[in-house]
C-alpha cells in the first residue's frame, strides 16, 4: 500500500491509499483492463500480480448488462436457471463498447473467456465473434481452458478445437483430465509480430514471448540455465550420430525450461505428464474424457428427474441441434452437454431432510455426503448462494477392476445420495 496525491473540485491536494493488488502500479502507468464474465479467482490473482490492478477486471456479461439498466427478458423470467446462467455468457455490445473506450483512452484491453466454467463446466459458443472484435480493437483474447481444453476429444466437441485455436494464448490444468500430479499447468502464448524495443528482445529469445518474459533478456544468461549449442560442424556431421544423440543434442540446444516459468525451482512435471501421454495415447484419453463427461451427463438427468434435488444449470434445449451453431452460440446452456463434466445442484425444498434443503443447506449436505466416505463433492458459491459440486475427472469413474465400462460407479453415487437426503 502506498499514498498517491490526488486533486479534489477544489483544487486542494488530499492524500490517497493505492493499492498495487487493487490498482495496478500506479496513477500515471498506462492502464489495462481485463473484460471477462464469470472468471476463475486465479484471473484476479494474476491481475493483482503482474500490477494490473484487481480493480482493472470488468465484468461484461449479460446479467451485468441487465442489472445495470434495469431491462428483463422474457426467457430470463419463465427460467430462474437461465437467468443465473447469464453470467457465463459475454454480452458483445457491451464488450465492444468498452473495447472502444479502452482504445480512445490508450488502454491496453485482454479479455479472458472461460472454456470449460469452474461451477458448471459451461463451454463458450461465441469465441468466433469476440475474436472479431479483438481483432478490430487490438485487444488480446486469452482463454482459460482449465477444465475444458481436452473437451476436443469428445465425438460432438471437436468445435472446441477451432474454437481454441482463435485465442492468443490459453492456459489449462493436466492434473485434471490428464490426472498427473497437481501442480502441472499448462500455458500457451501466440508468437506475436512486436516493434520497437520489445522486437529486439523477443527476436533475442527466439521469437518466443514467453522466453521474452521469462528469460534473462538480452543480458548475460547464469552458467548453470544455459543449453550447450552445437557447431557448424557438428551439425554438419549429425547424420553419422545416432538417433538418440541427434535428439540429445537437440535438446542440450534448447532455452532452460526453467525460463519458461515464474518459478525458477519448479519440480520437472513434464516428466509425469510426458509419460501419461506414452502410456495412454490419444485413443486412451479420449475414451477416457469421454467416459467422464458421459458419467456427468447421465448423473445430471438422474437429479432432474428426482423431486428431492435440483440441477442448477438450465435443462436442454430438445429442438437445438449441435450443427445450429448460430443459434448455439447465443443461447447459453443450450445443450445438455454444454455443461461437460461438471454437474451443479443442490437439494430441493422438497428433499426429506429439512436441514439440507435449499441453499442454506448446501454446506450441510456436502459434508453429510463426505461423511459417507463413499464418494466426493466440493461446496461452491453459485450466484450467491450455495450449491453442491461434482467434478467428474478420475480416470477410474466408470470402470470396474477389468477396465470395463460399469454401472458400479454410478450406482454408488445415486444410492448414496439417496442414503444421505433420508436420514
Amino acid at each position: 500500500m502506498s499514498r498517491s496525491k490526488a486533486s479534489n473540485a477544489s483544487g486542494a491536494i488530499e492524500i490517497q491509499e493505492w493499492s498495487l493488488a487493487e490498482h495496478g502500479i500506479g496513477p500515471d502507468t498506462p492502464a489495462v483492463n481485463i473484460f471477462t464474465a464469470l472468471p476463475h479467482n486465479s484471473i484476479a490473482k494474476a491481475a493483482a500480480i503482474t500490477g494490473i490492478g484487481r480493480q482493472r477486471i470488468v465484468d461484461v456479461s449479460r446479467r451485468s448488462r441487465a442489472a445495470d439498466e434495469g431491462q428483463t427478458d422474457q426467457k430470463v423470467q419463465r427460467c430462474q436457471a437461465q437467468k443465473e446462467a447469464a453470467c457465463l455468457e459475454v454480452d458483445l455490445e457491451r464488450l465492444e463498447d468498452a473495447l472502444r473506450k479502452a482504445q480512445r483512452a490508450e488502454q491496453g484491453a485482454i479479455v479472458v473467456i472461460g472454456m470449460g466454467e469452474v461451477n458448471t463446466g459451461a463451454l463458450c459458443g461465441q469465441l468466433r465473434d469476440i475474436r472479431i472484435l479483438c481483432d478490430e480493437y487490438h485487444a488480446w483474447l486469452h482463454v482459460d481452458a482449465a477444465f475444458a481444453a481436452f473437451a476436443c476429444l469428445v465425438p460432438g466437441f471437436e468445435w472446441v478445437s477451432s474454437d481454441l485455436d482463435l485465442a492468443d494464448s490459453i492456459t489449462s490444468d493436466a492434473h485434471k483430465q490428464l490426472n498427473v500430479p497437481y501442480d502441472c499447468g499448462l500455458f500457451y502464448s501466440r508468437r506475436k509480430t512486436a516493434a520497437g524495443a520489445v522486437s529486439a528482445l523477443i527476436e533475442h529469445a527466439s521469437q518466443s514471448p514467453i522466453d521474452a518474459v521469462f528469460g534473462p533478456g538480452a543480458g548475460p544468461k547464469p552458467a548453470y540455465l544455459v543449453g550447450s549449442s552445437t557447431s557448424t560442424s557438428e551439425a554438419e556431421d549429425s547424420r553419422m550420430l545416432s538417433e538418440a544423440e541427434q535428439r540429445r543434442q537437440y535438446a542440450m540446444s534448447q532455452p532452460s525450461p526453467l525460463f519458461r516459468n515464474i518459478e525458477n525451482s519448479r519440480r520437472f512435471r513434464a516428466l509425469p505428464l510426458y509419460t501419461a501421454l506414452l502410456s495412454q495415447g490419444r485413443s486412451g484419453y479420449v475414451a477416457l474424457v469421454k467416459r467422464n463427461v458421459e458419467f456427468a451427463k447421465r448423473l445430471r438427468r438422474w437429479l432432474r428427474l428426482h423431486q428431492a434435488f435440483e440441477v442448477l444449470t438450465p435443462a436442454p434445449d430438445d429442438k437445438l441441434t449441435p450443427q445450429d451453431a448460430s443459434r448455439a452460440s447465443r443461447v447459453p446452456w443450450a445443450l445438455d452437454e454444454w455443461g461437460y463434466n461438471i454437474v451443479l445442484f443442490r437439494a430441493s425444498q422438497a428433499c426429506p431432510n429439512a436441514r439440507l434443503a435449499g441453499a442454506e443447506g448446501a454446506g450441510r449436505l456436502v459434508e453429510a455426503i463426505k461423511k459417507t466416505g463413499k464418494m466426493y463433492v466440493s461446496g461452491t458459491s453459485w450466484n450467491g448462494k450455495g450449491a453442491v459440486r461434482i467434478a467428474v475427472s478420475s480416470w477410474l469413474t466408470g470402470l470396474d477392476k477389468d477396465r470395463k465400462e460399469s454401472d458400479d460407479d454410478f450406482n454408488i453415487v445415486t444410492s448414496t445420495l439417496e442414503e444421505v437426503i433420508r436420514q
